[in-house]
């Protein structure tokens, strides 16, 4: 759970992080420029520590597919942003964690005592809540983004499930190094077809960008070696939780006024917080 949190925390300040630096060179951008930053500097670690590779082929596999679809994830919520509302599209992507959960519970057997279970779906729910704000909520715009919103919580809840997997399979940092090698092989395709975005691209935001990188890939490490000690489904449900880091900065950065619904989702993850901590 403690590792499930931090990845969260790291995954919302990338969230923060990548709204404020994508307004400078463009969302997409600065995703590419993030990720291939972040495995410049997994790829020195690697050369540094020089993990075994004990996992088996398959297992390789599973985690490379990880990677491979979580970069269509990210492929697919950028659209979504452009052509839906967030109010609509952040609630539909924060579900992935219930899709992951479900995953783990029927494929891996896992089995979680009845408080964790609904703390569990406590938060899932809760979070899904305070993502969604009905005030900025338009109906005639909401057409665009569903599909790809639902893409994208597809895409996301199978790709942690499939890290979750690998890492208990063949090590968190081994998982780390192949899956994010497969997103940058997927991300690679479309920067290559979009690269005339690059050229007038502002390059003093390449820092920003770059730390973009290291915070994602510090919440892939939690994550995964949370995954690698404990239960798939408990992580995947406390890291989903990142999704409110951006609500709680609006309120605290902006003085933003969250909608009483979304009131009821904060109180309702961290009452399922507690669940978890006290069921574990």
């Amino acid at each position: 759970m403690i590792f499930g949190l931090g990845a969260a925390v790291s995954w919302g300040v990338a969230d923060l992080l990548t709204a404020v630096v994508g307004r400078r060179m463009g969302s997409f951008v600065a995703l590419v420029a993030a990720q291939f930053s972040s495995a410049l500097v997994l790829a020195a670690i690697f050369l540094m520590v020089r993990p075994a590779v004990t996992a088996t082929g398959s297992d390789l596999l599973i985690v490379a597919a990880s990677g491979g679809v979580g970069a269509f994830g990210y492929i697919f919520v950028f659209r979504a942003l452009e052509l839906g509302p967030v109010a609509l599209v952040s609630p539909i992507v924060s579900s992935f964690g219930a899709i992951a959960v479900v995953l783990a519970l029927v494929i891996l057997k896992e089995a979680l005592p009845g408080l964790v279970l609904a703390g569990a779906a406590a938060t899932l729910c809760g979070v899904v809540l305070a993502t969604f704000d009905p005030r900025r909520f338009r109906p005639e715009r909401q057409a665009g983004g569903i599909p790809l919103a639902l893409a994208t919580a597809g895409c996301f809840g199978l790709a942690a499930f499939l890290l979750g997997r690998g890492a208990q399979t063949a090590g968190w940092l081994v998982t780390l190094g192949v899956s994010r090698l497969a997103t940058i092989t997927v991300l690679a395709v479309p920067a290559i077809v979009a690269r005339n975005r690059f050229r007038g691209m502002d390059r003093r935001a390449l820092p920003a960008a770059a730390l973009i990188g290291l915070v994602d890939l510090l919440g892939v490490a939690l994550y995964s070696r949370g995954a690698e000690l404990g239960l798939v489904s408990v992580v995947a449900a406390t890291s989903a939780t990142f999704t409110l880091i951006p609500v709680v900065g609006g309120v605290v950065a902006f003085r933003e006024r969250p909608a009483a619904s979304q009131w009821l989702g904060i109180a309702m993850v961290v009452g399922g917080l507690v669940m978890l901590g006290l069921g574990r």
